[in-house]
């Protein structure tokens, strides 16, 4: 499979319907920013959130998608909002997918410019986030060859409950809802 697109929401709406069946998943689109939201509902009053992503209907490097991903949730986060597991990009060609924890130590970063625009992300900002990027950290599928490993993974992981604990920092900003979350 292969997705020939003419913008951005074509390709979210097609990865969408071909991954995140309506049946199982609600997906949002352009939600707070984030172009690509994956949830389940998980009890008749909240959900699980399991991926945001960032999408780009033309082919684009990794790093830069993940770089622009994190300078776009960068405020979500200091809100106080739980990061669901997994955070992702993909584009015509391509998805990736990688555990939120990998990618913790980059908010702690000094020299990380937290004021650049997602749209004009810097060469200093990419190649600080593509150190955290390794190959044993990423899950990459490409759309056309390996389509039944990815909805294996889908399968997989993005199951309600399923969601094991992981790496989160608790600050002033997060410390009530993972209070909440841990009672």
């Amino acid at each position: 499979m292969s997705f020939s697109v003419k913008s951005e929401m074509d390709l979210r709406l097609c990865v969408k319907d071909q991954f995140f069946p309506k049946s199982k998943y609600h997906v949002s689109l352009e939600d707070k920013r984030i172009d690509f939201i994956v949830s389940a509902p998980s009890s008749l009053f909240t959900s699980e959130v399991f991926l945001w992503a960032e999408s780009k209907k033309e082919i684009t490097p990794v790093n830069t998608m993940f770089a622009q991903l994190l300078l776009t949730i960068k405020k979500i986060i200091d809100s106080g909002e739980m990061p669901p597991k997994f955070l992702g990009v993909f584009d015509k060609e391509k998805i990736v997918f990688i555990e939120y924890h990998h990618l913790l130590p980059v908010f702690n970063l000094n020299d990380f410019n937290w004021h650049e625009k997602p749209s004009t992300v810097s060469k200093k900002t990419e190649n600080s986030v593509a150190k955290f990027l390794t190959k044993e950290s990423l899950y990459q599928f490409n759309f056309k060859k390996d389509e039944t490993e990815l909805h294996e993974f889908i399968k997989t992981n993005f199951v309600v409950g399923n969601v094991p604990l992981y790496k989160s920092q608790i600050n002033k900003n997060n410390f009530v809802t993972i209070y909440n979350k841990w009672v």
